[in-house]
């Protein structure tokens, strides 16, 4: 087992750092090695945090004696003398795929909680302190909202955290962001439209000119402190120029707690991990500054979510049309043909030719708006019905276009749509219907 000896000098005491996850195998070899140390005249203390032993000399020895003494007493190490960068680095390398259970707390900015609110153990929603109407222990004390859930983190990471690289600090801090933000994607499903984009909050953690601020609290003892970590983690940002939502008390239901079981990782599944993939691009779509972004986002999330596998032209509309229209037929009838207008006339037409939107007579933040409620409707059935595999959804889908008053219905519409896109051609052409 590997030690690494940082002599006392003038001003602080010195040191013996190690691994705090081999040491565990060693508790009896260390009480006696302790004794023998202080045998010979030093003044020694195990860290309560278990990483190492605090030491001080009453001698005039130098490094090398007292590596000797060092080596004599812990034989059962492998001691080098080392800076503590040197040695916090070999650490982390150690104990690298060692997690630590900590409390993560994220400010949160253009967005109004009016009572702190929480979904289970898995995010909390803390008002801002000084408007909050009730009592939350709190452990930060950002002056705004902000959103608290329980995260795992490599302990080799925080070790480095302030000492190796500000790209290793934006890693760690962009982590934390990460399941942050999957807290704000249910406030986002919630309470978002892209036509009244004023209702999107900033981004977690997202502070004044551009830095990204997140605490991280472990929730055991380590030789590591509660501190707030602030960096240009993410160089382009996007902020809400307006107030943000404001979120009323009693704000969550079941399916607001399936998603955060889903966005912490309590529940994992096939769907699961696609309702995260998905949602990470609607989120993105919120705050990308082109229209056409938006619009080809929103287009890949559902297909995404959906997984239509190589299904084409009416098949594939068909299929998400069932999905989405929550059993309701006139609904599926008027998702169906919005939706072949939304993928035929306008994304082919952007994706293909080239054109872009103002190119279209077409409303962008309308076309956003009705992808984003038939991603949501898909949602909404993967949560009501408890689905967990891609072939859940398939088989619901067949079963549904297979019943003859679904087939009536999008007979009809296949019909409608492309008897005018016939006749517009000047092109006769066999209409095809798709069998399920």
């Amino acid at each position: 087992m590997k030690a690494f000896l940082l002599p006392p000098n003038a001003k602080c005491s010195g040191n013996l750092l190690w691994s705090i996850c081999e040491i565990l195998n060693y508790k009896d070899e260390k009480i006696l090695s302790l004794e023998k140390i202080r045998g010979k005249g030093y003044w020694a203390s195990a860290f309560p945090e278990g990483d190492g032993v605090v030491f001080t000399s009453d001698t005039n020895k130098n490094s090398d004696e007292i590596l000797f003494d060092f080596q004599e007493c812990f034989e059962w190490l492998k001691i080098e003398i080392s800076s503590l960068k040197y040695a916090k680095k070999q650490l982390a390398l150690i104990d690298s795929d060692h997690y630590i259970p900590c409390t993560i707390t994220v400010p949160l900015k253009q967005i109004r909680i009016e009572e702190s609110c929480f979904i289970a153990n898995n995010y909390k929603y803390l008002a801002s302190e000084a408007n909050d109407t009730i009592e939350v222990r709190r452990l930060a004390d950002f002056d705004s909202e902000q959103i608290e859930f329980k995260l795992e983190i490599k302990y080799g990471d925080l070790l480095q955290l302030n000492l190796v690289s500000l790209e290793h600090d934006n890693y760690v801090i962009n982590q934390c962001l990460d399941y942050a933000d999957r807290g704000i994607d249910i406030i986002r499903f919630k309470y978002s439209s892209f036509e009244k984009p004023e209702f999107t909050p900033n981004p977690a953690g997202q502070v004044e000119h551009g830095f990204y601020e997140v605490q991280i609290s472990p929730n055991i003892v380590v030789p590591i402190k509660t501190k707030t970590y602030t960096g240009i983690s993410r160089p382009l940002s996007v902020s809400n120029n307006w107030l943000g939502p404001e979120i009323s008390p009693n704000a969550f239901d079941l399916n607001d707690y399936k998603l955060s079981e889903l966005f912490v990782g309590n529940n994992k599944s096939e769907l699961g991990n696609l309702v995260i993939g998905s949602f990470r691009n609607c989120r993105q779509a919120f705050y990308a500054l082109g229209e056409e972004s938006k619009f080809l986002s929103l287009i890949f999330s559902i297909d995404g979510l959906s997984s239509p596998d190589k299904l084409q032209g009416w098949k594939h509309r068909t299929y998400i049309a069932s999905l989405a229209c929550q059993e309701n037929l006139l609904k599926f009838g008027e998702i169906l043909e919005n939706y072949d207008h939304l993928y035929t006339d306008v994304r082919n037409t952007l994706v293909h030719e080239g054109k872009s939107f103002y190119e279209l007579e077409e409303n962008s933040l309308q076309c956003c708006e009705s992808l984003w409620s038939i991603y949501k409707n898909i949602i909404y059935l993967i949560l009501n019905k408890n689905f967990t595999k891609t072939n859940d959804l398939r088989k619901y889908a067949k079963t549904l276009l297979a019943n003859q008053i679904y087939i009536d219905e999008y007979k009809r519409i296949i019909q409608n749509v492309d008897s005018k896109k016939i006749t517009k051609a000047g092109n006769p052409k066999e209409i095809k219907y798709p069998v399920w």
